[in-house]
């Protein structure tokens, strides 16, 4: 059984358990963080690159100063990498699509999903 808190930050819109924040922190693992902490030798994908740096901080806290993340670029990311079903997957890229100007990033959505459960169980 959740608790009353866990129920408020799941349910909560935007929030952890949305399509797209779960097809995006899919897109995180899977693309970006995969095989980075121990790499294969000689392999291209060692290290993290500028441009992935950049996508993941757009990822993870919304930041992209340079507009250097494409849309096209993670859309097509989460198509290649999605676990959600086929109308689950086209949701999640319908919502980053009409959103990605404004994306905050998966840790503010956090953050304030979690701020808005302990205002709902401190009440």
């Amino acid at each position: 059984m959740l608790s009353d808190g866990a129920k408020t930050i799941l349910t909560r819109a935007p929030g952890p358990a949305d399509v797209e924040q779960l097809a995006i922190m899919h897109l995180i693992t899977s693309e970006y963080r995969n095989g980075k902490t121990r790499p294969v030798p000689g392999s291209r994908h060692i290290f993290t690159s500028r441009h992935e740096m950049q996508a993941l901080r757009k990822l993870v806290f919304g930041i992209d100063k340079e507009k250097a993340v494409q849309k096209k670029e993670i859309v097509d990311g989460i198509k290649r990498t999605s676990w959600l079903t086929n109308l689950e997957t086209e949701q999640a890229i319908g919502k980053v699509s009409c959103g990605w100007g404004k994306f905050a990033g998966i840790v503010p959505i956090l953050g304030k999903a979690l701020g808005e459960a302990t205002k709902i169980t401190a009440a």
